[in-house]
């Protein structure tokens, strides 16, 4: 009797499927939070939070900075590793406080017909390429094997867990696709969950601290060194997350930007591309500026990713351009991997949310006034004390159905 052997599909799921899916997670919602809160602090806390506002936003790009990079950047100006955990605990606590708030008062919504949409893109996430190179990924792949899905989740959220019931699904098959036998094995959250108040938030080496003194810190690098800390929490998830790369046919990343602070897992997945010619990745990332993309320009933005995404996990792009494919998971006007089309708008849910700290006088409200900011130092050099975030009234728009 002939013996089917397995294929291995991993999907790696940054936040932009959280944001595909309306919930406000990204790092922008956060400071909006975060520069509006209303409680007192310390001074070393006073003082990272007034780096963060200098150095988060960039006037010149009008665009926000990626937290972890900039943690590691301003411990520079820190001499005392216990004021810096000071800082760095606060803004830990208030990251937790802000997701489960977003998470606890965002309306989700789950797939319909969940076997044909979110099982399917999980199953055979080729099927949204364009023509041709879905078909170059088809002819690539053992046409007689069981598919065995694993997801690696970078978010804190149970997003991906609440609307996808897989957890019921483990060891289970989802369906059979494209000739193939679908089976489930695991998702693993490499940055841990927010319900257990052990998420990682760092850099992902030594060099990504500016302060060297820092860097020979046992009490920084537990809490900064994201491979250390999973190493000190013990649970092995960074070792099955490694195990899941290793053995992959075919790696799906979702909703990931290029970060710096990730190094650790670009560069397995380079690995695996070496190591096995046969090897397709698929990379669908989260573009904030689709809607004023004309298809061309998307057609050149996909290129320059892709070239981009070769550098990052340290492959030459001529040895795999023909194995790697960048599609826009949030592509307007097109059905497209992890598309849910009844998902709640991500402003409506952002509204939800700040009301509800609001109601709570956890942030600002208008006739608070600015100039009282409860964190304001006089430092040196002296740092702009314009506001980020005009303090406003946060309007619930809609009664919330939980999932």
């Amino acid at each position: 009797m002939f013996k089917f052997i397995t294929m291995k599909v991993l999907h790696i799921i940054g936040n932009g499927f959280d944001l595909n899916q309306g919930l406000p997670t990204s790092y922008a919602h956060f400071y909006e939070y975060y520069f509006q809160l209303t409680s007192k602090c310390s001074e070393p806390v006073a003082k990272l939070r007034q780096l963060l506002i200098k150095e988060l936003y960039d006037k010149r790009t009008d665009k926000w900075k990626d937290l972890e990079e900039t943690l590691g950047k301003v411990t520079k100006y820190f001499d005392s590793e216990t004021d810096f955990e000071e800082g760095y605990l606060d803004i830990y606590s208030h990251l937790i406080s802000y997701l489960n708030g977003a998470f606890n008062n965002s309306e989700l919504v789950k797939f319909e017909n969940i076997e044909n949409t979110l099982y399917k893109d999980l199953s055979i996430p080729w099927f949204y390429l364009a023509p041709r190179e879905h078909n170059i990924v088809v002819e690539n792949l053992p046409q007689q094997e069981d598919i065995h899905i694993s997801v690696i989740n970078y978010n804190y959220t149970d997003t991906f867990d609440k609307i996808s019931d897989l957890q019921s699904k483990v060891k289970k098959t989802l369906g059979r696709y494209e000739g193939h036998n679908v089976i489930f094995d695991e998702c693993l959250h490499i940055h841990h969950k927010l319900k257990n108040r052990d998420i990682i938030l760092g850099v992902d080496n030594i060099n990504q601290i500016a302060n060297e003194k820092f860097r020979n810190s046992e009490l920084i690098l537990n809490y900064l060194i994201k491979p250390q800390t999973n190493l000190g929490l013990g649970n092995l998830v960074d070792s099955r997350c490694k195990e899941n790369i290793q053995n992959a046919r075919v790696i799906c990343i979702y909703g990931m930007s290029l970060g710096q602070t990730d190094m650790t897992w670009w560069k397995e997945i380079g690995k695996r591309l070496k190591a096995y010619n046969r090897v397709i990745l698929l990379y669908f990332p989260f573009y904030t500026d689709i809607n004023n993309k004309l298809p061309i320009q998307l057609t050149i933005e996909r290129n320059k990713i892709k070239r981009a995404l070769c550098e990052q996990i340290g492959v030459s792009f001529q040895e795999i351009q023909e194995r790697v494919f960048v599609e826009f998971c949030n592509k307007p006007g097109t059905i497209n991997i992890f598309t849910n089309p009844k998902h709640k708008d991500i402003n409506e849910n952002f509204e939800n949310v700040m009301a509800s700290f609001q109601e709570k006088e956890i942030i600002n409200k208008p006739q608070r006034q600015i100039q009282h900011n409860p964190f304001h130092l006089n430092l040196e050099p002296p740092l702009k004390q314009e506001p980020l975030f005009l303090p406003r009234v946060y309007k619930r728009k809609n009664v919330l159905d939980k999932v």
